[in-house]
């Protein structure tokens, strides 16, 4: 009997073996993923990429893990090269337009979203994409005309109802910004993203009660939708009602997809002089998640300015092993330079900084201090 049992393992073995290294790969990555292993999945789905660059399924997959790990820049890379592929459906070109735009490359998004209507001429959400980008770079008549093109054949009018109203209150037409945005809730009064925009024309107008009163109204609609909460908790932040603001930053944290909710909630503690809170909040965010080091970074940054030199030292080490493209990080190991007196050092960091970003304040301020230093 036991040589039975070993005789079908080795079977199964010499079977799983048998299979091609893309299948094996993917497979692996698929079980990561399940199981939330997001840097083993990242791993497998790119080792399938490299054994078949021309899989769109791999690239989405690994774009998947990526974002999921909170490597928004590696996520969209991929999503990029999965739209580059030429799919046979428009969803990996409209999650490459998605990514874009979150990221602030409209012209990008624009060329994604124009990939995708290349596949279905009548893609509602590459129409909204597009509409987006084309605003995003100040295009407005153009963005305004497709919206109202797509109105027409539109089952989902509230939304393009939302879209037209963002670009025109980002065109400064605040009364048709208004109409569209109120038609948009005529139509979906559950529509929470039109609520906060409303809010924004309201308070941008110097109608605060009304503005306010439609940010409780956006909360009350989805009490955990991230936007509204947002908005509301800056709005509080902005009227000088912090401590009624706390309970809507710890929402968005709660509820964010990726670290930003954290670090924001972390930033509204540092700026109302909770340190501690601070150092809690960021020390409960997983390592798995903090994929981009945005987490550890400002975590090392506050233990620094707490005075744990040390340990702010080696987490932000820990972060620049993992990832040599973090600005933050560069620029954090430039102060502690700095502040330790070494000046060559500190320039050497800022340098490195200033060739990822050499428009960011922060690299300029940090390169004023040095001189100034000297």
């Amino acid at each position: 009997m036991r040589m039975l049992w070993l005789f079908i393992a080795a079977a199964i073995a010499a079977a799983a073996c048998s299979r091609h290294p893309f299948e094996r790969f993917f497979a692996n990555g698929e079980r990561h993923l399940a199981a939330r292993q997001y840097a083993d999945a990242a791993i497998e789905f790119l080792n399938a990429t490299r054994v078949a660059p021309g899989s769109v399924e791999a690239q989405m997959k690994l774009a998947e893990a990526y974002a999921a790990m909170g490597r928004t820049a590696l996520a969209a890379s991929a999503y990029e090269r999965a739209c580059s592929l030429g799919p046979s459906e428009p969803g990996p070109c409209l999650q490459a337009a998605a990514a874009s735009l979150k990221a602030g490359l409209y012209e990008t998004a624009a060329g994604q979203a124009r990939g995708a209507l290349a596949i279905d001429h009548d893609s509602f959400d590459a129409q909204l994409l597009l509409a987006s980008a084309l605003a995003g770079v100040g295009r407005f008549a153009e963005a305004e005309e497709r919206l109202r093109a797509t109105l027409a054949t539109s089952s989902d009018s509230s939304r393009v109802y939302r879209a037209l109203g963002d670009v025109q209150r980002m065109r400064g037409n605040a009364a048709a910004a208004q109409a569209s945005l109120q038609r948009a809730l005529d139509l979906d009064p559950s529509n929470v993203g039109a609520r906060v925009s409303l809010s924004q024309v309201y308070l941008q107008t110097g109608r605060t009660a009304l503005g306010a009163q439609e940010l409780r109204n956006a909360i009350a609609s989805d009490p955990n939708d991230v936007e509204a909460n947002r908005a509301y908790a800056t709005f509080l932040v902005e009227s000088d009602k912090c401590e009624d603001a706390e309970t809507y930053w710890q929402q968005v944290a709660a509820n964010s997809t990726d670290t930003s909710g954290p670090i924001a909630l972390a930033d509204f503690y540092v700026w109302s002089h909770r340190p501690d809170a601070a150092l809690r909040v960021l020390s409960e965010v997983p390592a798995s998640r903090d994929g981009d080091g945005g987490v550890r970074t400002r975590l090392a940054s506050l233990l620094y300015e707490r005075g744990d030199k040390s340990e702010a030292s080696a987490l932000v080490d820990a972060v620049m092993a993992g990832d040599q493209t973090n600005v933050s990080a560069w620029l954090l190991k430039a102060r502690i330079a700095l502040d330790a007196g070494d000046r060559a050092a500190a320039r050497e960091f800022t340098h490195e900084a200033m060739q990822l970003a050499p428009s960011d304040p922060a690299v300029r301020t940090m390169q004023a201090r040095i001189s100034e230093v000297q």
